[in-house]
C-alpha cells in the first residue's frame, strides 16, 4: 500500500507554537516499511517529526515531512525489581507514563506531562525532580534515513 503524501500541508497543528506554516510534502508512517518508502521519495530535505514540542518553525519547510506516528506499548520482559517495555516512537511520553504505571511499572512518575514522544526523548535526555530518561533507557531500534538500514543503539 503506497504512503498518502499531503502536498502544502499546514503544519499548524503538528507543533507547539503554532505558526502558520507549511510543508511542501507531509506523510505519516506507521511502520518500517512506511519509513523505506518515504526516504525514497524525491522530495528533499527530509526531517522526522514527533510532537513537535522541541521546534520551532519561522518559515515554510521546503521539503518532505516524516511524521512519526509507531505505536504500541508491551511488556517485554519483568523480574521483581525491573521490567523492559517496547514503545513505539511516536506515543507521547505521557501516553507512556500513564501506561507504565497502569501496568503497576513505577519509576516514571516523575517524568509525567513532558511534552513530546517517545522517539524523541532519548535525544533529548528528559529529566525532572531527580528521574533521568538516562536512568531507566535501555536501546531503541531506528530506521538511517539515507541508507535504509535498521541500527540499534
Amino acid at each position: 500500500m503506497a504512503l498518502d503524501v499531503y502536498h502544502d500541508f499546514s503544519l499548524e497543528d503538528y507543533h507547539t507554537f503554532g505558526a502558520k506554516v507549511r510543508a511542501k510534502a507531509f506523510v505519516r508512517v506507521r511502520e518500517q516499511k512506511d519509513v523505506l518508502e518515504a526516504i525514497h521519495m524525491e522530495v528533499q530535505p527530509k526531517m522526522v517529526l514527533g510532537g513537535g514540542s522541541n521546534l520551532l518553525f519561522t518559515h515554510d519547510f521546503e521539503g518532505l515531512i516524516i511524521h512519526n506516528q509507531f505505536d504500541g506499548m508491551e511488556v517485554l520482559y519483568t523480574d521483581e525489581s525491573s521490567a523492559v517495555i517496547e514503545v513505539g516512537g511516536g506515543v507521547t511520553w505521557h501516553e507512556l507514563v500513564l501506561w507504565c504505571l497502569d501496568q503497576d511499572l513505577g519509576g516514571l512518575e516523575n517524568l509525567s506531562l513532558i511534552p513530546g514522544t517517545v522517539g524523541a526523548a532519548p535525544i533529548q535526555n528528559i529529566g525532572a525532580y531527580g528521574v533521568e530518561l538516562a536512568d531507566v533507557f535501555d536501546s531503541l531500534d531506528a530506521i538511517d534515513l539515507t541508507t535504509g538500514a535498521r541500527r540499534t543503539f
